[in-house]
Order: C-alpha cells, then structure tokens, then sequence
C-alpha cells in the first residue's frame, strides 16, 4: 500500500533534506542492492545453541506446508524469529555463511535440511547478512525498513515506502541492538521511526524500546506535546494503567502492545 498520509510526508521532508537527488538515488541503490549481498565489515560474537534446537529452528522456517496450518503458523512465528535463526546458522555455519551468495545457502540448507527455504526464510537470512555485514540498517531509512519488514517476516517490496507498524519497528531496533550492539543511529533512520509514531497516533517513544533522538523528530512533527509529558512521567513512575478511552489510558495501552510483540518474537 502507498503512504500519502501528512505524517510520511513530514518524514520524508525530514529524512531527506539535507540530501541531494543524486545521494537519494545512490541510497535507494543501496538497499536494493545490499538484501542480495552484503558487503563492508561485521562485529559481535554470537551464542551457541543446543543443536536439536539449532534443526528444529532451520527446519521449521524451511516447512513451506502443513497438515495442520495453524499450528504451523504459530510455530513459525516463534521460530523464524531473528535472533535465534541467527545463532542458529553461526552454529551450523560459524561466520561463513555471512558472505555467502543467496544460490549457496539455499543449495546448502536443502542439501542439510531435505527441503526448499520459502521466501520468508530467504528474506530473513539475506536481512540478517546485511546486518552483520553492513551498518546501512542504522544508516539509511530505506534499508532499515526493508531490512525490518524481513525480520518481521512481512513481504518486502522495493518500490515504494511501506512503513512499518510501530511495534514491528521497535522489534527491528530490538534485533539491531542485540546483534550490532553500540552502532549509531542517523537521522534519517530517527526520522522514520517518529513518522511511524505519528501515523499511528503514538506521541511519546519510550527510550528503552526506541532510539534516544526519536522524540525530538515526533515533536517536529506537530506532536502533542503536553500529552507527551504526561505519558512519560506515568511510564517513569509506573502509574496505573487508565481506562482505554481516556487519551493517557489508550497510549498506555498501545506501548503495552509494543512491548508483548516483542516479548513475542524474542
């Protein structure tokens, strides 16, 4: 689906102003160009897991049908979650895979694994690489979402904006943060993050789910301000959760949701 709402249009005011047509097009290059390979210099280490739960994660995110497709579907939500598919491969794998072509490691998980990655797997796995390889998820907003709608094993399409839902955002930063701890966000990426807030009504972005910086750009934005301050001081002073229809109440509300996705997926 197309954004054409204000609150994108004032991100993209944001994202982009201090940067001419030529360095855009270079960025948009570089995002299509980084999910197929990736390029630059890693850091961290990685935790080994059992390895019955190294296959079961592999084989799982590898099962493209079920008998019982519900079922399937709940396990694939757990499984294919980004942190443990990653420690999953270094075990497997160690780093190599990292800078392996797409055809090597679809050929080597169906020689390993006796069947055929599906596209949510693929995406993954090629998000994964660019974060390990690359800082572009920190850097540019453009790969940050692509990279983020991967992880949240959402269809990734490259010719157009798709902004994220704002609890899948604060999942990607979770994984992000885990796996390349202590990398700097741009602006850019900020920006992005705060116009997704003000889409979906959120006026205040707790900073131990979000970015330090992201609130500066949502007040720029045109955000509440005054509702802001009250969100943040009952979240600082763990105040009970208000009624659902009052304007604290509902905001409450919605970053009680962030947090129970991401406990989800972790």
């Amino acid at each position: 689906m197309f954004i054409n709402d204000a609150a994108t249009l004032d991100f993209m005011k944001v994202a982009s102003s201090d940067v001419d047509k030529h360095q855009q097009d270079h960025k948009n290059e570089v995002a299509k160009q980084s999910l197929s390979f990736a390029k630059g210099l890693a850091t961290g280490g990685v935790k080994a897991l059992p390895i019955n739960v190294l296959k079961r994660t592999i084989a799982i995110a590898m099962h493209e049908h079920s008998h019982d497709h519900n079922q399937d579907k709940q396990a694939s939500s757990t499984d294919m979650s980004a942190i443990p598919m990653w420690h999953s491969l270094n075990e497997r794998y160690g780093k190599s895979w990292w800078d392996w072509e797409p055809e090597t490691i679809w050929q080597t998980l169906t020689n390993d694994f006796m069947g055929h990655p599906n596209d949510e797997l693929k995406n993954l796995i090629q998000a994964l690489q660019v974060i390990c390889r690359t800082n572009f998820p920190f850097e540019d907003w453009s790969t940050f979402e692509k990279v983020g709608h991967a992880l949240n094993s959402n269809h990734v399409t490259f010719d157009h904006v798709q902004l994220m839902e704002l609890d899948q955002i604060a999942y990607t930063i979770e994984v992000l943060n885990t796996l390349r701890k202590g990398v700097a966000w741009s602006d850019d990426v900020l920006a992005y993050v705060a116009a997704s807030a003000k889409h979906c009504g959120v006026v205040y972005l707790p900073k131990d789910l979000f970015p330090l910086g992201c609130n500066e750009f949502l007040d720029k934005m045109g955000n509440h301000n005054e509702l802001a301050d009250e969100v943040e001081k009952a979240l600082s002073s763990a105040r009970k959760q208000q009624d659902v229809d009052t304007p604290l109440g509902m905001q409450q509300a919605r970053i009680q949701e962030i947090r129970d996705y991401i406990k989800a997926r972790i």
